[in-house]
């Protein structure tokens, strides 16, 4: 059992829960991880606003938030893929509420980031521009959750960012509105083409399930 009261949590080791564990104040940075194993439990009792990188937990336990404002898991676009993969239905309220989030918290000018450079422990610089194939996904996720108009219209800004001959890039600057990173793209390409069958199909697909197109 662990009680953490303050102080910051740094460095590359694994920090193991194996018990009812409390953590009521101090930070976590580095590349470092805090496992909750299984059949533990992790009581977060901050009496502040606090915000835990999700890429520092690892939870196979339970982690309940008991502090008196508000608490928030940051992570990367790759939750937009939760209908996708099956996980859950893509019209489930959780993950429509998802998608709502990835969209607050994780968009620039509409586009989406693959996450949040500046809290990251990747070890890359702050700053790069959104992710072409992280959007598109936020496309796909935007029909699953029923919002079909939003999803068109996104898909079609997406569409104008392409370049004199058709092509896409890696990412999007929103500030000097121009082409960044590996150009052409297929990663950019390839959500492309499956967002628009889906648009033209009017439902999203599964990815253990081929894509429909008619007409």
């Amino acid at each position: 059992n662990v009680a953490i009261t303050g102080g910051t949590i740094t460095g590359g080791g694994t920090l193991s829960l194996t018990g009812a564990s409390t953590w009521s104040a101090g930070n976590m940075t580095g590349s470092g991880y805090l496992l909750v194993t299984a059949g533990a439990t992790l009581s977060i009792t901050h009496s502040s606003d606090w915000s835990i990188d999700a890429h520092h937990v690892q939870n196979l336990g339970t982690i309940t938030w008991g502090g008196s404002e508000s608490l928030t898991l940051t992570s990367g676009a790759s939750l937009l893929l939760i209908g996708r993969v099956g996980f859950l239905p893509a019209d489930d309220p959780r993950v429509v509420g998802t998608v709502d989030a990835v969209e607050q918290r994780l968009t620039q000018d509409g586009f989406v980031l693959r996450y949040r450079t500046d809290s990251g422990g990747d070890g890359l610089p702050g700053g790069e521009g959104v992710f072409l194939a992280c959007s598109f996904c936020l496309v796909d996720a935007l029909l699953g959750a029923g919002r079909r108009q939003d999803a068109t219209d996104l898909f079609e800004r997406l569409l104008s960012l392409r370049n004199d001959v058709g092509l896409l890039s890696e990412e999007w600057d929103p500030v000097t509105k121009r082409q960044l990173g590996n150009t052409p793209q297929a990663f950019s390409h390839f959500p492309l083409v499956m967002s628009g069958l889906q648009l033209h199909a009017g439902q999203p697909h599964r990815s253990n399930r081929p894509a429909t197109h008619s007409g």
